[in-house]
């Protein structure tokens, strides 16, 4: 990684063991629950409040993903991807950004060709051992416990822009 070089203007999350613990919880035949962490709520929000962007790719397509990332006003939303280098292309010529200045956050292995491509790959803690390995930075928190949120400080934090990025709330 070059030091303290990073130009990311794109992060993109998946959402099972990310933005999630990973655990599934049904409730009736079609009901499904998901937990999120408000650290990682606001982390979104410092990131977007520094004019920059957020998706989210995952392979889950139910209506609990939507809605939270609707409530974060996070406005590339695909659900139910299976090829998500193909979305990642997509991302790149709308944000007109290359890979270097996209990040992507991620803890299993069909999250492992997406993150070869992109410039920052961040593996959450309880990521499996390959994703590790490709990683540039691996959170100390677990995926579901904030570690978008560090994700988000780290890469600010690197930039120099951290300060500036949470003035809003510290004035």
């Amino acid at each position: 990684m070059e030091k303290n070089h990073m130009n990311i203007k794109l992060i993109i999350l998946d959402v099972d063991g990310v933005l999630t613990d990973g655990k599934m919880h049904y409730a009736n035949k079609d009901d499904e629950m998901k937990s999120y962490n408000a650290l990682d709520g606001k982390g979104i929000e410092i990131w977007r409040r520094s004019k920059r962007e957020v998706a989210i790719i995952t392979g889950e397509k139910i209506k609990c993903i939507s809605d939270r990332a609707k409530k974060l006003k996070i406005k590339d939303i695909y659900l139910g991807i299976t090829d998500k280098e193909k979305i990642l292309e997509k991302m790149k010529r709308k944000y007109k950004i290359s890979n270097k200045q996209i990040a992507f956050v991620g803890d299993d292995l069909n999250d492992f060709k997406i993150m070869k491509q992109v410039g920052l790959p961040i593996a959450v803690n309880n990521a499996v051992p390959e994703i590790k390995k490709i990683s540039k930075y691996v959170t100390k928190a677990r995926g579901g416990e904030g570690a978008v949120r560090e994700a988000v400080e780290f890469i600010l934090k690197k930039e120099k822009t951290w300060q500036k990025a949470i003035k809003y709330y510290t004035g």
